[in-house]
């Protein structure tokens, strides 16, 4: 007599199969769930540092607009031209990022200057548009 153990415990042939493609299945939908979230985590994460890297930017080129500002205050104390004595002047200045020179590629920085002409105490404020 032959026994047939598989029948005993409830787990034919047929059983089996079914558990082999519901495992499959299960590995297969927890395999695309995690590559869905390691994708967005890296896009995220490639939108945050883009965003970082235009704020720095825009921060370095508001600070070479101050810079040139205050050479040009220091070689003309009338500088931006037009400003009334004590009022408030405005001028854009370009940033040359290549060294090569001040061309229409280059950004602007527009320069207010408070204080115009009233010795050496001026403000100077500083906006980077790229």
């Amino acid at each position: 007599m032959r026994s047939d153990r598989g029948a005993v415990l409830g787990m034919t042939k047929m059983g089996n199969r079914g558990m082999a493609f519901t495992l499959a299945l299960m590995t297969l939908v927890v395999g695309s769930l995690t590559a869905y979230s390691l994708l967005f985590m890296a896009r995220s994460q490639a939108k945050i540092a883009q965003r970082w890297t235009g704020q720095v930017r825009a921060r370095y080129l508001a600070e070479a607009g101050a810079v040139i500002a205050m050479q040009k205050l220091t070689a003309n104390p009338d500088y931006p031209a037009g400003c009334p004595v004590g009022g408030q002047g405005t001028t854009t200045e370009a940033v040359d990022l290549t060294g090569n020179g001040v061309d229409n590629s280059d950004p602007r920085v527009t320069v207010v200057v408070t204080n115009c002409g009233a010795g050496r105490s001026h403000t100077i404020k500083a906006t980077a548009t790229y």
